[in-house]
């Protein structure tokens, strides 16, 4: 038994739904329903009952909310007496290279602007070494980005690892309205070949479209740059087509003095489609301040 699964139990009590238990302790709607039938077989009793009217407890579940209340509030009663003092606040946020710094780290400072006490340490690992450092640590999270077909949840409960949270995004084609492409609704690799690809080394999976666009041709590559201003500056005057990811660019906006437009990429077994996930060790002591600065890096 796990600390962590008496919560989602409670959670579950609290709103008599898994998803919406799932978004008040921040873990996917999977995570919790693995972890409560865990605790099911552990025990041997069926803690809660599921209908089209949602989820209730059993009466074996309301003894389990119950003592699991007076647990965790003891629990919470002993990590007061080890909490830090005020400013003495560690994170460590592990970040694999396929990722753009550049998104994190404005997160990052709008974070601690809103809560100074925290000291933040973003750290680039390659992702066995993220995975590696994450099973034991409790005081850090991670991020990670990977095709979506990858991706398996159950891969990293595996590890002892908990996925707070996932989000898919897919790669678009972002050109300049001078260019006509940019009149399509929809490209195709073959036709993007036949442009020049300007390259922004820190694009969130740049290794991975440049491995994919070479399956289909070698592309003509007249500019590779990690400075983004210079990246949509290129793209804007119509010296080629880049790549973006499509809500990244909807929710962070495309600088407006470029005049560029998004478009979606057809391809076979969605090989543009992109899966982050944040993760966190199962022993992990993260506060809810601290979740929350996870779930934002998202």
């Amino acid at each position: 038994m796990q600390f962590e699964q008496l919560s989602y139990l409670i959670a579950v009590s609290k709103t008599h739904s898994i998803s919406k238990a799932a978004e008040e302790v921040f873990v996917t709607p999977q995570n919790i329903s693995n972890s409560l039938r865990k605790l099911e077989n552990e025990f041997g009793v069926t803690l809660i009952r599921r209908s089209s009217r949602g989820v209730s407890l059993s009466p074996e579940g309301e003894r389990f909310v119950q003592i699991a209340g007076e647990i965790l509030a003891k629990v919470g009663e002993l990590k007061q007496i080890g909490r830090p003092a005020r400013g003495e606040c560690h994170f460590k946020f592990y970040l694999p290279f396929n990722i753009n710094p550049e998104l994190v780290g404005r997160k990052v400072a709008a974070f601690c602007r809103q809560q100074p006490d925290f000291q933040i340490t973003v750290v680039n690992k390659s992702r066995e070494g993220i995975l590696k450092e994450l099973r034991n640590a409790s005081k850090s999270g991670g991020m990670l980005l990977m095709p979506r077909r990858e991706y398996r949840q159950a891969d990293y409960e595996e590890m002892e690892l908990d996925v707070v949270k996932s989000a898919n995004d897919r790669l678009v084609a972002c050109v300049s309205e001078k260019l006509p492409l940019s009149r399509l609704k929809s490209t195709s690799v073959p036709e993007i070949l036949k442009l020049p690809l300007v390259n922004f080394e820190y694009l969130d999976g740049s290794v991975m479209v440049l491995d994919t666009l070479r399956r289909y041709g070698e592309p003509n590559i007249v500019l590779s740059t990690s400075n983004s201003s210079l990246f949509w500056q290129a793209l804007g005057d119509g010296g080629g087509v880049g790549f973006a990811m499509h809500d990244k660019c909807v929710n962070n906006g495309i600088p407006e003095q470029y005049k560029l437009r998004l478009v979606p990429v057809r391809s076979r077994e969605a090989e543009f489609d992109y899966t982050f996930i944040l993760l966190k060790s199962k022993r992990s002591s993260l506060t809810p301040e601290e979740t929350k600065l996870l779930i934002q890096m998202i």
